[in-house]
């Protein structure tokens, strides 16, 4: 069994790889004060948003993150993780898929997927066909 779930994770985060070296759609845009948002700083963006709502957050390093942005806390204790995702195209499901083999593989039950530009039907689905708590946020959400 947790052979069949390394090679899942592999595999999706492969896939997950691939597509975003080739295919990132990374966008830069500006806001209020005329400034730029780098995907890094939307990154800090969802992390300061969670602290708002009263979990702790630890951030990883900006790459070779093993597909966590960053780390969620409550009482000092991990209780989720967070991918976020700054593109000019709404996130579809294998990044989704990826983020739910990483929960697996972090032994955490909750995870948030901060989205810029929303969801595609395929990976609203695939959420609600889990018993995995992976909120999906959008970007509108956190201001």
């Amino acid at each position: 069994m947790l052979e069949s779930i390394i090679i899942i994770f592999l595999f999706l985060y492969l896939v997950s790889y691939l597509k975003e070296r080739f295919d990132p759609d990374p966008i830069q845009q500006t806001v209020g004060g005329g400034g730029q948002v780098s995907p890094r700083d939307f990154e800090y963006q969802c992390a300061k948003w969670m602290n708002q709502k009263g979990y702790d957050c630890e951030m990883t390093s900006y790459s070779g993150d093993g597909n966590v942005d960053f780390y969620i806390y409550q009482d000092k204790q991990l209780i989720g993780i967070a991918e976020c995702k700054y593109w000019n195209k709404p996130v579809g499901a294998g990044p989704v898929k990826t983020l739910y083999a990483t929960m697996l593989q972090c032994g955490v039950n909750r995870a948030w997927f901060f989205s810029q530009n929303g969801y595609s039907l395929a990976a609203i689905d695939y959420v609600e066909s889990l018993r995995a708590q992976i909120n999906l946020i959008e970007g509108r959400e956190i201001g």
